[in-house]
């Protein structure tokens, strides 16, 4: 049996440790930072922000890990955010990525879930290269809550394994 890089085991644990209010304050913050960048990087930035977004995106595919995946996921926020040209954003989005994109490690640790999230980065690229605003909204909105939905999985799967675990005769005795 292989255990985790110890990242993925801090992530794991952090994860329970939030409670639901909190990780869905934290997604709440995600989706308005990237949402919010999508809709101005397709305004001012399409073209070359696009082409920029939609590396990461293969990035993500081609990654063989969580830590690579979570590299390129770090990386299309970040760039993302610069297509917005707005330097508060970038800023915002620099804080946000150390507060709960580590986070995202742990469904980044299925290959399902990287082509997924993957899927939804390639939409939100290819609604900024094309300029509209409204779809590259809501593609980020959408990749937001894919990440979202399967944290929240996530800890509830993990929390409900440490209770089934915790209980007598759970582990086989009687």
């Amino acid at each position: 049996v292989e255990h985790p890089p110890a990242g993925e085991s801090m992530a794991g644990e952090e994860l329970v440790r939030l409670s639901g209010t909190e990780l869905r304050d934290l997604g709440d913050w995600r989706a308005a930072l990237t949402t919010y960048a999508a809709r101005l990087a397709a305004q001012r930035g399409a073209d070359a922000t696009g082409d920029r977004l939609a590396e990461c995106a293969e990035e993500m595919i081609a990654s063989d890990s969580a830590a690579a995946a979570r590299r390129a996921l770090g990386r299309f926020h970040v760039e993302l955010s610069a297509g917005a040209q707005s330097m508060r954003l970038t800023r915002a989005e620099l804080v946000m990525h150390e507060e709960f994109d580590w986070l995202a490690q742990v469904p980044l640790l299925e290959e399902g879930h990287r082509r997924a999230i993957a899927q939804t980065m390639r939409a939100v690229a290819k609604s900024v290269r094309a300029g509209d605003a409204k779809l590259a909204w809501q593609a980020g909105e959408r990749m937001v809550s894919y990440i979202v939905t399967e944290l929240m999985r996530a800890r509830l799967q993990r929390i409900a394994a440490r209770h089934a675990k915790s209980r007598p005769g759970s582990n086989g005795e009687g």
